[in-house]
C-alpha cells in the first residue's frame, strides 16, 4: 500500500530542478532495474554532468544500488580512491 501512494509522487519529483554545483567531480551510479529512477533520469542526469564527472549504470541493481550490487559499487568506488588521494 505504502509502495502504490510513493511511487507516482516520487515519479513527479524532478531532482533535476535544483542541481547543485559542487566543487568536486560527482560520481553518480544508477541501477539499470530502478522503478524510482527510470532511464529518462539517468539521460536527465548524463546532460548536466561536467567532463570531470562520471555517471554509472549497473543493470540487475534496483534503487538500491549498494544492497543489490554492492561488489560493483565497492569496484567503482575503489577506483576513486587513488585520485582523491594523491596531493
Amino acid at each position: 500500500m505504502i509502495q502504490s501512494c510513493l511511487l507516482p509522487a516520487l515519479a513527479e519529483f524532478c531532482l533535476f530542478d535544483s542541481w547543485p554545483e559542487t566543487p568536486v567531480p560527482l560520481h553518480i551510479v544508477f541501477g539499470g532495474e530502478d522503478i524510482l529512477k527510470p532511464p529518462s533520469s539517468v539521460e536527465a542526469t548524463s546532460r548536466l554532468l561536467k567532463p570531470e564527472d562520471s555517471l554509472a549504470v549497473l543493470p540487475g541493481a534496483g534503487h538500491m544500488v549498494h544492497f543489490d550490487r554492492p561488489e560493483a559499487v565497492k569496484g567503482i568506488l575503489s577506483g576513486l580512491e587513488a585520485p582523491m588521494h594523491e596531493k
